[in-house]
């Protein structure tokens, strides 16, 4: 259930995983926000992003900037 989700998504290990995998893939990527996006997807799904999946991860990237720095 809903719970088990949270617990699961706050778990220490992922966090660290999900923090090496995003340093690895910045690393790939020299910082190409599209590339990075293009690699993240096909590890995820194991195939090719839309250019409308790529258009809106990358407003979806540029919004959570924008929260971000509000805080």
């Amino acid at each position: 259930g809903a719970p088990q989700a949270l617990i699961f998504m706050n778990d220490n290990f992922l966090i660290d995983q999900s923090k090496a995998m995003a340093t690895r893939f910045r690393n790939l990527t020299d910082g190409n926000l599209e590339r990075l996006l293009e690699l993240a997807w096909q590890h995820a799904f194991t195939q090719d992003p839309s250019e409308e999946e790529i258009n809106s991860s990358m407003e979806f990237v540029e919004r959570q900037k924008l929260l971000l720095e509000e805080l």
